[in-house]
C-alpha cells in the first residue's frame, strides 16, 4: 500500500481497496506470509468468498452471497499485490495470476436513443439537471466532470459562436473524499478543498476539485450552438441569483453549482434524474448512460472514427 498503492491510485481508488483489504483479504490472508500463498491456497480463497456470509458481512454482498463482480474485484487486487511481489523478487510465482472466477452475467448498459433525450429535456424543469444532461449527451462529459467545469472553462463568446467555434476544456473534476485518505496520499491532485457547512465541519470526508484521473482526461471539446445558447442563458440565471443573495452567495465560478454557489456533488444530480426518469416516465438508466449514448451518436455521425470520438469522450483506451 505505502509503496504501491499511494503512488498509484486516485483517493476514490485507495479508498476502496483499503476496504477490500480490511474487509474481506485480511480476516483471510492477513497472518499468512506470501510466500505460503499457493495457488491452491488462492483457488480456496475465491471459493470461500462464493460462500454464504464469507468471510465477513458487508454492504458489497447481495443476501448474504459475495456477487461475482465484487470477486473480480478482490483478485484483481491480489493480482496486483503479489504480481508487485514477484516484481520485488519477494515470490516467484503469482498465485492470483489463473485464478477460476465465478460467471459474471454482463447485462449491456441501456442507453436513451435520442427521441429519449429529448423527452427528458422537455420534461426537465430542473436548471441544473438540465445544464448536466446537455453537457454529458452533446459533450460526453462524466458527471463528476460536469460538476468540476468552471466558467473559466467555457468558451461561448459571441466570436466564438458566430465561427462555429464554441468549445469547453475539462480539467479537472469533482469529487468527495475521505480527509484521511488525503493525508496518505497527498494533496499533489488537489486543486482545491471546499470548506465544510456548519453541520458538516466534524465530518471525515470533504469536497474537492482534483485533476482528470487520466492524461487523456484533459481534453477540449467543441460544443454545439444550441449548447453555447443554454450555457448563456444559465450564467444568466446564475449571475441574478448571485446579485439578488449578494455577500450569502458564495462564488467559486462553478457552471453547475447550488443555489447559494457551493459545489453540486453529483448525488444531487443523480437525485434529481431519478426524479425526472420517475415523473416523465422514462425507461431507467443511470446518468452515466448519456456520455454512452453521447459516443454512440458521436460515432455514427463520423461513421465509426474512434480516434475523433475518442478525443471528445476522453477515454484513454
Amino acid at each position: 500500500m505505502s509503496l504501491y498503492g499511494t503512488k498509484k491510485w486516485s483517493p476514490s481508488t485507495y479508498e476502496a481497496n483499503t476496504g477490500l483489504i480490511r474487509n474481506y483479504i485480511n480476516p483471510k490472508l492477513g497472518s499468512t506470509l506470501m510466500q505460503d500463498v499457493t495457488s491452491i491456497a488462492a483457488a480456496v480463497l475465491i471459493s470461500a468468498l462464493q460462500g454464504r456470509n464469507a468471510p465477513l458481512i458487508r454492504p458489497i454482498q447481495q443476501n448474504g452471497y459475495m456477487t461475482p463482480a465484487n470477486i473480480e474485484r478482490i483478485n484483481k487486487l491480489l493480482r496486483c499485490a503479489f504480481g508487485q511481489a514477484v516484481r520485488w523478487d519477494i515470490i516467484a510465482k503469482n498465485p492470483f495470476e489463473n485464478t477460476t472466477l465465478p460467471k459474471i452475467k454482463r447485462k449491456p448498459r441501456e442507453i436513451w436513443d435520442a427521441a429519449t433525450i429529448r423527452k427528458a429535456l422537455d420534461e426537465c424543469k430542473d436548471g441544473r439537471l438540465y445544464v448536466a444532461i446537455n453537457l454529458s449527451f452533446a459533450c460526453s462529459l462524466r458527471i463528476g466532470e460536469i460538476v468540476g467545469l468552471a466558467w473559466d472553462n467555457i468558451h461561448i463568446s459571441d466570436a466564438d459562436i458566430a465561427s462555429d467555434n464554441a468549445y469547453l476544456c475539462v480539467e479537472k473534476e469533482l469529487v468527495r473524499v475521505r480527509e484521511d485518505s488525503l493525508a496518505v496520499l497527498g494533496e499533489e491532485e488537489i486543486i482545491k478543498k471546499f470548506p465544510r457547512t456548519m453541520y458538516l465541519e466534524d465530518a471525515s470526508t470533504v469536497i474537492v476539485l482534483k485533476t482528470p484521473k487520466t492524461e487523456s482526461s484533459v481534453r477540449k471539446v467543441w460544443m454545439p450552438k444550441t449548447v453555447a445558447y443554454i450555457l448563456r442563458e444559465w450564467k444568466a440565471s446564475q449571475d441574478k441569483q448571485k446579485e439578488f443573495l449578494c455577500s450569502e452567495y458564495l462564488d467559486y465560478n462553478l457552471v453547475v453549482a447550488l443555489p447559494n454557489g457551493r459545489p453540486c456533488e453529483e448525488t444531487v444530480i443523480s437525485n434529481a434524474f431519478r426524479r425526472l426518469k420517475r415523473d416523465a416516465q422514462l425507461p431507467d438508466v443511470v446518468f452515466h448512460s448519456l456520455r454512452h449514448s453521447s459516443t454512440t451518436y458521436k460515432l455514427k455521425l463520423n461513421h465509426g472514427d474512434i480516434k475523433a470520438t475518442q478525443g471528445d469522450t476522453g477515454h484513454s483506451q
